[in-house]
């Protein structure tokens, strides 16, 4: 049987967390570091490809948006 009471806590904190991700992604743009900048950083660090990387900020961007649903104020 499915533990409904435990599945929608599990949502809710997965849906906390996709936006505290796309929240800090948001705010470290706004800090003043360029896209750009950003890319090379994670570039020089891991070695992973720089249009993989801005395939990830570009979607890390729209998580909030896509995958959660409005907060209540």
């Amino acid at each position: 049987m499915i533990d409904v009471k435990n599945l929608y806590s599990s949502s809710e904190k997965i849906a906390k967390e996709i936006r505290m991700i796309s929240r800090a992604f948001k705010n470290m743009s706004n800090a003043g570091l360029k896209r750009e900048t950003i890319v090379l950083l994670l570039h020089n660090m891991s070695g992973v490809g720089k249009t993989d990387i801005r395939n990830i900020l570009f979607s890390i961007e729209r998580l909030e948006k896509e995958y959660t649903n409005p907060e209540t104020p």
